[in-house]
């Protein structure tokens, strides 16, 4: 019986990180992602996962008010069997502070 207490364990933790392995990473961040969080709150959200890349930019440009904005992307890819698609979150500068805008 000993022997198979550590399995018991195994398994039960696995089963317990389902949100992962049924939304993929990306997907858990979009779950948890909302309007006006911080660069540390997305973060914190991503498990501290760093972008696959960080591009600046100018969003807005078609509008009379062209700001300056951050996109974090997480590239998509094949995981455990499923895509994970892509992930950009968007920052904009609101009084010095990057917040999120939104994600596509």
């Amino acid at each position: 019986m000993k022997a198979m207490y550590p399995l018991v364990c195994v398994a039960a933790l696995d089963a317990c990180d389902s949100t992962t392995s049924t939304l993929g990473l990306n997907g858990s961040i979009t779950g948890a992602l909302k309007p006006g969080m911080t660069e540390l709150q997305v973060a914190k959200v991503s498990n501290n996962r760093v972008p696959d890349r960080v591009v600046m930019t100018t969003c807005g440009a078609e509008t009379p008010n062209p700001f300056a904005c951050k996109v974090f992307v997480y590239e998509g890819a094949l995981r455990a069997g499923q895509y994970d698609p892509k992930l950009s979150v968007v920052l904009e500068d609101v009084g010095g502070q990057w917040s999120v805008s939104q994600w596509l």
